[in-house]
């Protein structure tokens, strides 16, 4: 019994053997385009709302590569390889994440020394 790769691994190891690149780097890069796109909108103005939903994307976007690796590993392995689909997820998702928690710190952060709360 052969068997067959189906086509959204055949366009991942297409990819990966046209670029240079580790698989796993892919996920951060995804993730890295989506946090360049939200960071073009914080620009001069800082605000979480684009970040957060660069974040909300890069989840949805993990959650269904994921979903297609699933398939996949049921159909070719018999399981699930969960510990390298979560460790996929949280590559996908860390740069969107660490801009959004980055953003959110610097708002909460008194621009001034005059709006910092006075230590008693």
């Amino acid at each position: 019994m052969e068997i067959e790769t189906s086509a959204y691994q055949a366009s991942k190891l297409w990819l990966v053997g046209y670029i240079p690149l580790d698989r796993n780097t892919f996920h951060y890069l995804i993730g890295a385009g989506f946090l360049g796109a939200a960071l073009v909108h914080v620009r001069k103005h800082p605000r979480t709302r684009p970040l957060a939903l660069a974040l909300a994307i890069a989840v949805v976007l993990g959650f269904a590569m994921e979903l297609a690796d699933l398939r996949d590993d049921m159909a070719t392995l018999g399981f699930w390889r969960w510990r390298a689909s979560l460790l996929d997820l949280g590559r996908t998702i860390a740069l969107p994440l660490a801009g959004f928690v980055v953003v959110r710190w610097v708002l909460k952060w008194p621009a001034r020394a005059s709006e910092r709360p006075v230590q008693r």
